[in-house]
């Protein structure tokens, strides 16, 4: 006999086809048409740390998924482990000042307000569906973080770098847009900033993912997008040299070392 109290759930599916936002950006486009379909993801990328966060109690499972000071810090940790030992090949002399350094970092990204984020929102994880209308795959890491990890993951993204003036002025629309929703509740010198720490996070767990999935798992084509991240990585540092020098040395010689030694090696 059916239960016929039983609560009954549906799923919806839709076909994205074929064609990430990586693979739309390899064909040639005009900065116009580039800027435009940034802007439909950042739309996205407002409404899932407004709208949706704003329910996020709902489901108990996403609530209790926080990207905190501890997943922090295993980023950081990843990055050492994965790219900077095992890929770079480089004994690190002064760690603990290091990890005092990556611990600051950590706490303060950890301190800005939160909001559901994807984590991994960059253009691989992006479909083009017909007329042109993005939607997110992969949102099974979604977290409770700062929403400044998201957009670096996408203005910042080592698979397709924009240009900077455009890039700025998504940062600007985003914001906009921000206030727009949230009111009182945000603050565009304090978003600033966290997106700031946030690239240092996310380019350093990207590295550590390279050199992990080329190294321990073979794939090989994710060392193309490893000069990059490196370049992203230093321009980072080089405005937080005050706050994190020990980091900035790090990062100098990583740099210095890749373009010497490294780089040709996986053309080979």
């Amino acid at each position: 006999m059916l239960d016929t109290d039983r609560e009954r759930k549906q799923a919806v599916f839709e076909d994205l086809g074929d064609r990430s936002l990586y693979a739309w950006l390899k064909c040639r486009r005009d900065p116009e048409r580039i800027e435009a379909i940034y802007r439909k993801v950042l739309d996205i990328s407002v409404r899932l740390h407004t709208d949706v966060s704003r329910h996020a109690a709902e489901c108990q499972l996403l609530a209790s998924r926080v990207f905190d000071y501890e997943h922090l810090r295993w980023e950081t940790s990843y990055f050492m482990e994965r790219f900077v030992s095992d890929y770079m090949g480089m004994t690190i002399q002064d760690g603990h000042a290091l990890k005092e350094e990556f611990q600051v970092l950590a706490e303060t990204a950890d301190s800005f307000p939160k909001a559901i984020v994807h984590r991994d929102f960059q253009s691989q994880n992006l479909m083009i569906a017909k007329g042109e209308i993005p939607r997110v795959i992969d949102f099974q890491g979604a977290r409770i973080g700062p929403p400044a990890y998201d957009i670096a993951s996408l203005l910042w993204d080592p698979y397709y770098r924009l240009d900077a003036d455009m890039r700025e002025r998504l940062v600007c629309y985003y914001m906009k847009k921000m206030r727009a929703d949230s009111a009182d509740d945000f603050f565009q010198d304090e978003f600033r900033y966290s997106l700031h720490l946030c690239r240092l996070q996310r380019h350093m767990q990207a590295l550590g993912a390279y050199g992990f999935l080329s190294g321990m798992k073979g794939k090989r084509y994710f060392l193309k997008h490893i000069p990059q991240a490196m370049e992203y990585l230093t321009e980072e540092i080089s405005e937080s040299v005050q706050d994190f020098p020990v980091l900035h040395d790090l990062i100098t010689k990583l740099h210095e070392l890749y373009h010497r030694e490294i780089s040709g090696r996986w053309k080979n």
